[in-house]
């Protein structure tokens, strides 16, 4: 049944390792106006939390900051660490405590309607954006969970920042 103990231990022993290896892509790259919706938000002063369903969320933290973006947020919260995962509204509450803004005042911003947008609307945030991405079309399709606002990239973002006056 299952693996020899000896094999279990050997992957337990090096898990966080394994799992960063295996997060950890050379080819991840910034979106598109990312940079500039990112810095106009803090620019704003407005709060940002990442949000993500990771197996390794120190993989993402660390790929955050050797791109200069992690220091523009509040917090990073990855599933793997917390213990939950989108669309669980969990994940956003705490992000919303974290930064102590009340979970209706949020925008959650993501590239998944099963995950992100269900995750935002069960949460009760106050405005969903979906940014498309090569992901967005092959999710899995759900009912009942629409997004206030498609943008196609972070220039898109950086645009509905400045349209709601908070740049």
């Amino acid at each position: 049944m299952g693996w020899p103990e000896a094999a279990r231990a050997a992957v337990r022993a090096e898990a966080v390792s394994l799992s960063y290896a295996w997060a950890w892509g050379d080819n991840w790259t910034v979106r598109d106006g990312i940079n500039e919706a990112l810095q106009a938000a803090a620019a704003g002063g407005i709060p940002m939390v990442v949000v993500s369903n990771a197996i390794s969320g120190a993989a993402h933290r660390d790929f955050l900051a050797s791109v200069g973006l992690g220091a523009l947020f509040a917090a990073e919260l990855y599933s793997d660490e917390v213990g939950v995962r989108k669309p669980n509204p969990e994940l956003a509450w705490r992000a919303a405590d974290t930064i102590g803004v009340p979970i209706g005042k949020c925008w959650f911003v993501g590239d998944m309607i099963d995950r992100d947008i269900a995750c935002a609307r069960h949460a009760g945030a106050g405005t969903a954006i979906l940014m498309r991405s090569s992901r967005t079309a092959r999710a899995v399709p759900t009912s009942g969970f629409e997004p206030d606002v498609v943008v196609d990239d972070g220039y898109g973002l950086r645009d509905v920042l400045r349209q709601a006056g908070l740049h």
